[in-house]
């Protein structure tokens, strides 16, 4: 009888293991299927973010080439770039100022050391100020401009009263109008001989000859070239890359020709897009995603040249080679990274986002899978105590008594 007792005995407590067990092991299935889950609807909301970035971005690049196609509509542009042509060329005969190359090698050193410039002063003086319709006018907009460097655009007029003056002081609010509307860094305008006769940010760009020596391999230069190639009023994209002069960061550039009323081609159109411009789209579609999930994505565009596109600058400490679809973990962070080709007007960038989830996960199931393990804790200290009473009960045995079962 003793022996039939503690095989009972035996049973009973391989039971209430296997029962113990089998509540652990649900446990860890319920939360298995909650992380795959929060993963599942992460990477959906990634792809979701993704696709409204995406069409951001192309809506964007789409108002633009819109923009430009309205602008170039204006039957008057055509007589307003002339106006500027016209005054472009004869400022050097209007100017009153001295020609002193001492002068110009001092401005002119002064503003390469305090631009970080890409040229230098004697590039400078040889290739683009021996032309006195450069120096004059920017002697007058740019050496010379009673504003900060960021916002010598707000010139109208310089106290020469040149026929330049009266032109720029005419059209510039117009410009500056069209730039801001359309979220534009700048807008520039140039005949047909490479000149840069205007333009609202007025750099160290203005007034140069881009299809000179010096900036003839620059991106601009390039797109121009290309543009005037160009046989109608087709507008074309040059994607993310260092301007020519080094001082202002990187653009992506977009030209159109510019078209008399007799179909004649007389200038070039050309608008710069700043980096920021894309990093706001990235951050607008990164807070839709936050709005589901408190960890914020992380995205970066790289360029079709697969250097990240960033404010104002172009990373290239971050490669794209370090990225591609994948799931890992390490150190109990879930890290998700998903890849987006983006096409913008025949230029090829790529997307990538990438979110960790182990401060999100645990914000999801905390509460739920505490909960579920005291619940599991108390059943198990419930089986445990039941199992004691039985035993003590109902299947206490002692061998002085002849009754086998008996209760206390």
């Amino acid at each position: 009888m003793e022996k039939v007792i503690e095989r009972f005995q035996s049973k009973l407590i391989a039971i209430f293991i296997s029962v113990f067990i089998f509540l652990g092991l649900m446990l860890y299935l319920v939360n298995m299927a909650i992380q795959e889950s929060a993963v599942k609807h992460q990477i959906e909301h990634i792809n979701a973010t993704q696709d409204i970035v995406t069409q951001d971005l192309k809506n964007y690049f789409d108002k633009i080439d819109r923009s430009l196609k309205y602008i170039i509509s204006n039957r008057e542009l055509s007589d307003i770039v002339k106006e500027f042509i016209s005054a472009f060329h004869i400022a050097k005969d209007e100017y009153r100022g001295a020609f002193d190359r001492e002068q110009i090698r001092s401005q002119v050193d002064d503003f390469v050391k305090s631009s970080d410039c890409n040229y230098t002063t004697d590039e400078l003086l040889e290739k683009v100020y021996s032309d006195n319709r450069t120096f004059a006018l920017q002697n007058l907009y740019v050496f010379n401009n009673p504003f900060y460097h960021q916002a010598r655009g707000q010139l109208f007029s310089s106290k020469q009263n040149l026929s330049y003056d009266t032109v720029h002081k005419r059209h510039h609010s117009y410009f500056l109008k069209e730039r801001d509307d359309h979220q534009l860094q700048d807008m520039m305008i140039f005949d047909l001989d490479g000149y840069l006769i205007y333009s609202t940010k007025k750099g160290l760009d203005f007034a140069v000859n881009i299809d000179s020596e010096l900036f003839r391999h620059s991106e601009i230069s390039k797109l121009y070239q290309l543009t005037k190639k160009s046989k109608s009023e087709t507008t074309i994209f040059s994607d993310f890359a260092p301007y020519i002069t080094g001082v202002d960061g990187n653009y992506a550039l977009i030209s159109t020709p510019i078209i008399d009323n007799s179909k004649k081609m007389i200038g070039v159109l050309i608008v710069a897009v700043s980096p920021q411009r894309v990093e706001e789209i990235l951050f607008n579609g990164e807070k839709i995603n936050s709005v589901f999930f408190s960890n914020r994505i992380n995205s970066y565009i790289f360029s079709s040249r697969d250097i990240v596109i960033n404010n104002r600058v172009l990373n290239s400490s971050i490669n794209l080679n370090d990225y591609q679809d994948d799931i890992s973990e390490r150190d109990g962070l879930t890290t998700i990274t998903q890849i987006k080709r983006v096409d913008i007007h025949n230029i090829n960038w790529t997307l990538v986002s990438q979110v960790g989830l182990k401060i999100e996960t645990d914000k999801m199931n905390r509460e739920f899978l505490s909960i579920l393990w005291q619940i599991i804790s108390i059943f198990a200290i419930f089986l445990f105590l039941l199992l004691v009473f039985i035993i003590k009960r109902y299947l206490w045995y002692d061998k002085k008594d002849s009754v086998s079962f008996y209760p206390l």
